[in-house]
């Protein structure tokens, strides 16, 4: 049997790995001497040995490295074991590919965001409006299926840009939405497709120009202000869309323009 400093240089793994090792069972010495306290070795696990370096030169954690050792009843064993890390190691590289696009697509948005100081706040009134609408509680990237349903039914008669009216006061996940398209007049609907009239409210509006997921800083704007003149904010808020997407295509999302409109109470 050999002693761990003549093991350590037939392997390649220096005496603190194999102490390291062994307190992890990866691999027990074949024999511990009762008096001196000497680690002795076998020849035969020389192979697990560099089979253990092997691993963890490719990036094996210690968790699977013992998984790895545990399980191998066979040098070639050990070949299934790094195929599947290698399928591994492809997800990881597709998930790292994902994440490093949207780092990119965030820096490039990032560069033409228009700075919160750059937004104008206005007071203005909304006179009452005939629209159709669909209230929905679910993801704010639904509104748009519901916003065909609703010019199908408008057909010819809408009035102005189409907007949506959220009645949450915060941020959720399932939030409760209102889709809606002026029309010149009150007109036949079905199912939950209906047709109302949007009483007139005063509050404070802004344009925001760019995609819609950086509609924060708007917001924030509008907030501000509110503060500053000591305003009492309320819902439902509006989302007036003056310029976005077409039904085909997306266009370019830096050039959407929407306005944010709160009501404040009286």
């Amino acid at each position: 049997m050999y002693k761990i400093g003549t093991f350590s240089r037939m392997t390649g793994l220096t005496v603190k790995a194999l102490r390291y090792y062994h307190s992890e069972d990866i691999l027990i010495p074949e024999e511990i001497d009762q008096y001196t306290g000497y680690r002795l070795y076998k020849a035969n696990q020389v192979a697990t040995a560099e089979a253990i370096r092997l691993l963890r030169a490719c990036e094996f954690s210690v968790k699977e490295i013992k998984e790895v050792i545990l399980n191998c009843e066979d040098p070639s064993d050990i070949l299934y074991y790094m195929a599947e890390k290698t399928s591994h190691i492809d997800l990881e590289i597709k998930r790292l590919a994902v994440i490093k696009k949207r780092l990119i697509d965030e820096t490039e948005k990032r560069k033409v965001v228009k700075a919160m100081n750059d937004y104008e706040v206005i007071e203005k009134t909304y006179d009452e409006v005939e629209i159709i609408s669909m209230r929905y509680t679910g993801a704010y990237d639904q509104c748009g299926k519901y916003m065909g349903e609703i010019y199908k039914t408008v057909k010819g008669a809408a009035k102005d840009v189409p907007f949506n009216l959220y009645y949450d006061d915060e941020y959720k996940e399932d939030a409760d939405i209102e889709v809606c398209v002026p029309v010149k007049k009150a007109i036949k609907t079905e199912g939950n497709v209906v047709s109302r009239r949007l009483p007139a409210e005063s509050g404070l509006s802004v344009i925001h120009i760019g995609p819609y997921d950086e509609v924060g800083s708007a917001y924030q704007a509008i907030n501000d202000y509110a503060s500053k003149h000591n305003l009492e904010l309320t819902t439902p808020l509006r989302e007036i869309y003056r310029k976005g997407p077409g039904m085909l295509f997306k266009g370019n999302p830096n050039k959407y323009v929407t306005e944010m409109f709160i009501p404040f109470k009286s």
